[in-house]
């Protein structure tokens, strides 16, 4: 049937053909904005809320959805943003979090584990730790 479409150009058989490929070039589209369009994480519920570590220095805010991350520098990081069209793989349990992100050059892991009524977090490049500390939740 998809063979037909291409041959002789009889009567409907060009409008089937451009409109085969206007569905298909459509379709891809889709797919292709749809993979670039963002992430999916799912921060268990211990995890929501704000968590500051350092008097404020960095601070990680955690959404049903999504990740924002804010460093001493005022640098901003939105997880769901920076990492749209990344790997991106979660995995939590009752007591830990760990998010990875895989890029072409580098591979980051975000780990969140619940210690008492903190959070002892460490960010690693290509294994190597680059950040880490204890984060305290924000009661106001």
């Amino acid at each position: 049937m998809l063979l037909s479409l291409f041959t002789a150009p009889e009567g409907g058989v060009m409008k089937k053909k451009y409109l085969f490929l206007t569905v298909l070039f459509v379709l891809l589209f889709v797919i292709g904005c749809s993979t670039l369009s963002g992430i999916s994480i799912s921060p268990p519920s211990w995890t929501l809320g704000n968590w500051t570590a350092y008097e404020g220095s960095v601070v990680f805010k955690f959404f049903s959805d999504n990740i924002i991350y804010t460093n001493k520098s005022g640098i901003t990081i939105s997880f769901e943003k920076q990492y749209a069209g990344m790997q991106v793989n979660d995995e939590s349990s009752d007591i830990s979090y760990t998010v990875t992100i895989i890029s072409p050059d580098t591979t980051t892991v975000y780990s969140f584990t619940l210690v008492g009524d903190q959070i002892n977090y460490f960010v690693k490049e290509n294994d190597a730790t680059v950040e880490g500390g204890l984060l305290t939740k924000d009661t106001t």
